[in-house]
């Protein structure tokens, strides 16, 4: 595994967003920003709904894509409960019922 200090951003895509949408479960978009804003990143309900359907606003980007902080993915995956490496796992599987415990 790469140390986190040699990552700075990560290419944000729809696999992540779909996996990031079933994990915050039936939490809403305004408590797990503000579960994130505890983490220490402070981010807008606009700005996660942006990260679970990527291909929507990265259209209008000049590059196409998304990217994201790797200090805003730690704090998401904290306010979700996780570890980075479960995000980015795909032999993990989450259920849509998962929600952040408050």
């Amino acid at each position: 595994m790469i140390s986190d200090k040699y990552i700075e951003r990560i290419r944000w895509d729809t696999e992540l967003g779909d996996r990031l949408a079933k994990l915050r479960g039936d939490t809403s978009l305004e408590k797990l920003a503000e579960k994130i804003k505890d983490a220490g990143q402070d981010v807008s309900k606009q700005y996660i709904n942006q990260l679970e359907k990527p291909d929507a606003h990265a259209k209008r980007l000049n590059s196409g894509y998304l990217t994201v902080s790797y200090e805003k993915v730690k704090a998401i995956c904290i306010a979700l409960g996780i570890e980075p490496t479960d995000l980015f796992d795909s032999t993990k599987t989450f259920s849509k019922k998962s929600s952040v415990t408050p």
